[in-house]
């Protein structure tokens, strides 16, 4: 990964960007979001994301989808639980590839779940397997 992804200087000002509304906009840019959140603070990061990613689709007129943003943030927290310790973005991405791939929800959700408006506007559970329980990393570790 590029140094911009290391860089914790670099972190700051995303943040920061994030905070004005002119972050990237792109898989590997929401999936630092949600990384640095929870890095951040565990407890708020669901909040914290919505929001973010509220105000951007308010400015370019799109939408959060309710239940992408909450499951992604999901597998995104039981990826990090299951590295405990502080490490670096890139690194954690070297270590988690799956994550890269956008379609990777489609292991827990059919396709057909993910397009219905109704999971857009409300949480809805998974219909192929449960998320990954968070809970069950830190048991193991």
């Amino acid at each position: 990964m590029t140094d911009r992804l290391t860089d914790p200087m670099m972190n700051r000002a995303f943040l920061a960007a994030v905070d004005e509304g002119r972050e990237p906009c792109d898989h590997v840019a929401n999936l630092r979001l949600a990384w640095l959140l929870l890095e951040r603070d565990e407890r708020t990061a669901e909040r914290g994301l919505f929001v973010a990613l509220d105000r951007r689709a308010q400015a370019t007129g799109g939408r959060v989808h309710c239940t992408r943003t909450a499951a992604w943030l999901s597998v995104v927290r039981a990826a990090r639980a299951a590295m405990p310790g502080t490490i670096r973005f890139a690194q954690f991405l070297d270590a988690r590839p799956e994550l890269l791939d956008r379609h990777l929800l489609d292991r827990y959700y059919h396709p057909a779940t993910l397009a219905d408006p109704r999971s857009a506007d409300a949480f809805i559970t998974p219909d192929r397997r449960p998320l990954p329980d968070v809970r069950r990393w830190l048991l193991a570790g």
